[in-house]
């Protein structure tokens, strides 16, 4: 098997971060090596420490997923969560600055998904 995809989980919420990484932790193709509470602490994480995918909430405070997505300075796979449905809409109306293939999913349609492509990376 390769080496599993090493990703981080991004979510102010400590319930969304906690329901992710459950899920996360099934895949034997992904790693989390890390789960943080704001953009700022994911900032020191993606700089010192090998990361592939990163799991972004849209909506959190002080610097939005969108914003903090836009400031990294290496190309990320990232997957965009929320619980909320206007941060759909603001995810559709920034997804121009954003290039590559762009799908919604459902928490199931996503693990599935993750499922069947993760060992591709």
């Amino acid at each position: 098997m390769d080496k599993p995809a090493n990703c981080i989980v991004v979510d102010d919420e400590p319930v969304a971060r906690e329901i992710l990484e459950n899920h996360l932790e099934r895949i034997d193709s992904i790693t989390v090596v890390a789960s943080c509470k704001s953009a700022m602490e994911a900032f020191k994480i993606i700089n010192t420490h090998p990361v592939d995918l990163v799991f972004l909430d849209i909506n959190m405070p002080d610097i939005s997923g969108l914003s903090f997505a836009r400031s990294m300075s290496k190309e990320y796979k990232v997957i965009f969560t929320t619980a909320y449905r206007e941060s759909i809409s603001s995810l559709k109306k920034a997804q121009s600055s954003y290039p590559g293939n762009q799908r919604r999913f459902t928490l199931k349609r996503m693990i599935t998904f993750l499922y069947d492509r993760t060992a591709k990376w």
